[in-house]
């Protein structure tokens, strides 16, 4: 008697090979999603260091007199967000209350001192409120304002008394990830921790005076 042999249902070799197929489409469009995230990121946290870094100028624009005088060159580490300068040249609210701007005008009798300056480079690197996001700086990791002249004119200014800077470089660094901190074990089998390398962007703006 004949015995009917046909196969039915499915091999466990053709399991196998389906998921296989199946784990690697799914794992490459994972990735891919995973770089369109963090294309996506990259290009908000640009568009932001570059609203910054364009609010600085246009701060400066407003106060050519301060800005010739060289009272725009910054340098983050000279600015204790901790203490915001005695005169807040705009309006501002504190526990709900609406205070006005303070007189920041110029003083030609303070050639060492410019208030709107003062106030320009503060609100920029450290924003009004810690508890509050009211700045773009909040929304990228580790921004850091720098600005320096880096042409003087020949002519004196009569507000300073020195020479005129007639053009600054106006940059923004920040991290595109958090730092990882691996351990690793030195000659003493003793463990210490090592930080590893991370990406840092930079936006620049070169900005001219007359």
């Amino acid at each position: 008697m004949l015995l009917n042999k046909n196969q039915l249902g499915i091999a466990m070799i053709e399991v196998m090979v389906t998921v296989l197929i199946v784990t690697i489409a799914v794992s490459g469009m994972g990735l891919m999603l995973l770089r369109g995230i963090q294309a996506t990121q990259d290009s908000s946290q640009k568009s932001q260091a570059m609203w910054i870094v364009e609010d600085y100028v246009g701060r400066m624009r407003a106060n050519q007199a301060g800005a010739r005088g060289g009272f725009y060159a910054l340098n983050p580490e000279d600015i204790d967000c901790e203490a915001p300068p005695t005169q807040l040249c705009a309006e501002t609210y504190e526990d709900g209350i609406h205070k006005g701007a303070d007189d920041c005008s110029i003083d030609e009798a303070i050639q060492d001192k410019n208030k709107m300056a003062t106030f320009d480079k503060w609100i920029s690197t450290c924003g009004l409120s810690p508890s509050i996001y009211d700045s773009p700086s909040d929304f990228i990791l580790n921004p850091r304002l720098t600005s320096r002249c880096t042409k003087e004119s020949d002519r004196t200014s009569n507000y300073t008394g020195n020479k005129d800077c007639i053009q600054y470089s106006v940059s923004l660094k920040w991290q595109t990830r958090l730092k990882q901190v691996a351990k690793e074990e030195d000659d003493d089998d003793e463990e210490k921790e090592k930080e590893k390398d991370t990406n840092v962007s930079e936006y620049t703006m070169v900005v001219r005076f007359n």
